[in-house]
């Protein structure tokens, strides 16, 4: 089962049924929830319909097979499809290369699947290209994360890296801008053009480690109006993703 990902929300999977390759893709579906996609989604998959109670007994086992802890499945659905394709360094420095306008986002560090999966979300909505993450301590994309991310997932492309300084060090030799946010820098965010641009979002509770933020060009700040002065993560890359990429 570790070639496979189980997908769980309507969004997410109707996402997933239409624009990933597979060579595998099972969905599970109760009587109630058939409605809710079209013809040309269930033909895309080897579909087996049940009972409410007997799709969730299904669930647990493909959640067990995985060493996930279960859930109830929401939607009275999940998908069960061949894993998403994750890129590695390589094809990331040739993409740099080869494009004349690109929107990177590097992950350093984020765990916790909701940040995570928002991220996504918003990513996708304003037109990130490719996501970096750590192969180590971080986020991983279980059936909650799919659920969150809400099919952004299958828009953009993933690379997971073994250091991420090092990672961003060459990315920044291929002409891109490297922006740290952070919430300890008294540079304000301004509205930033450039056609070749990686924002950079550190961890829940330490923000961008040393190393990443030594590899940054820009290491800058939201403006906070009122008292509270820091932001969740999902949050405060919204805000910055509308100043960088909002353009």
């Amino acid at each position: 089962m570790n070639d496979l990902d189980i997908i769980v929300g309507i969004h997410s999977i109707k996402h997933a049924l239409i624009h990933r390759s597979y060579t595998e893709c099972e969905l599970y579906i109760s009587e109630e929830a058939t409605n809710l996609f079209s013809s040309k989604e269930i033909e895309k998959a080897e579909v087996f319909k049940m009972n409410a109670h007997e799709l969730q007994l299904e669930a647990a086992k493909f959640y067990k097979q995985n060493d996930l802890v279960f859930k109830r499945i929401p939607g009275q659905a999940f998908l069960v499809i061949s894993q998403k394709e994750v890129r590695d360094v390589r094809w990331l420095y040739d993409q740099a290369i080869k494009r004349s306008e690109i929107k990177l986002l590097a992950l350093d560090g984020i765990t916790d699947i909701h940040n995570a999966g928002a991220i996504f979300r918003t990513a996708c909505f304003y037109g990130v290209d490719i996501i970096l993450t750590p192969s180590k301590n971080s986020f991983r994309l279980t059936p909650s994360f799919y659920r969150i991310a809400s099919g952004s997932v299958e828009h953009i492309e993933v690379v997971q890296v073994g250091s991420m300084a090092k990672t961003l060090n060459k990315v920044s030799q291929l002409d891109i801008r490297l922006i740290a946010l952070s919430e300890h820098s008294d540079q304000e965010l301004s509205d930033s053009i450039s056609e070749k641009i990686c924002l950079i979002l550190g961890k829940e509770d330490t923000g961008v480690s040393n190393a990443v933020m030594r590899t940054c060009s820009d290491v800058v700040s939201l403006k906070s109006k009122g008292v509270i002065k820091s932001l969740n993560v999902s949050v405060a890359s919204a805000l910055a993703m509308e100043k960088v990429f909002g353009n």
